[in-house]
């Protein structure tokens, strides 16, 4: 398969992205006169496996410190940039669903636009649902976070993740829960 690379949608003049899933910003020459090569960009990885990236281009506005130096910036999912770009914008109600469970895979070959209930379908044909906690495993979970114990042990032990535990252990999620 050939790697095909379109302008990314609403950045157009800025960023293209391939079927590859790889972002680049375009070649440009600035209104001063400098030239700006061609680059591929990195994203960062989520908790929840899905790849962010950030986007910036000048805004054409009175140039200030107010206006935060005159530059657009987005924070984007890689893979709704290359739906987007790719299909078009998501019909009424629809998510992106990645179609091997694979949340790092942002190739075209892997995404589409589906309804979350068959999202949820598929998830679970490919085994990719989180565990869900009980009353019993939370109040467990916080005699190990109150106790020090390493929350990566502890999120390995209930098959979660980091940042479940830190909201489970300070009660901020399942807070109506005593103990």
């Amino acid at each position: 398969m050939q790697e095909l690379w379109v302008d990314v949608f609403d950045w157009e003049d800025w960023y293209e992205v391939s079927n590859f899933g790889r972002l680049r910003r375009k070649e440009r020459t600035s209104a001063k006169g400098y030239k700006a090569k061609s680059r591929y960009l990195t994203g960062v990885r989520r908790p929840d496996g899905a790849v962010n990236v950030t986007l910036t281009r000048p805004t054409y506005a009175k140039r200030s410190r107010l206006a935060g130096g005159g530059h657009l910036r987005a924070d984007i999912q890689l893979h709704r940039i290359v739906l987007e770009s790719f299909c078009g914008l998501a019909p009424e109600g629809m998510k992106a669903c990645f179609l091997n469970g694979d949340r790092t895979n942002c190739r075209l070959t892997n995404l589409a636009w589906r309804h979350p209930s068959s999202i949820a379908k598929n998830a679970a044909q490919k085994g990719n649902l989180a565990k869900k906690m009980t009353e019993d495993s939370v109040l467990r979970l916080r005699k190990m976070f109150d106790k020090g114990v390493n929350r990566d042990k502890i999120a390995q032990k209930f098959g979660i993740n980091r940042r479940q535990v830190y909201k489970i252990g300070q009660r901020i999620t399942w807070s109506w829960l005593k103990g």
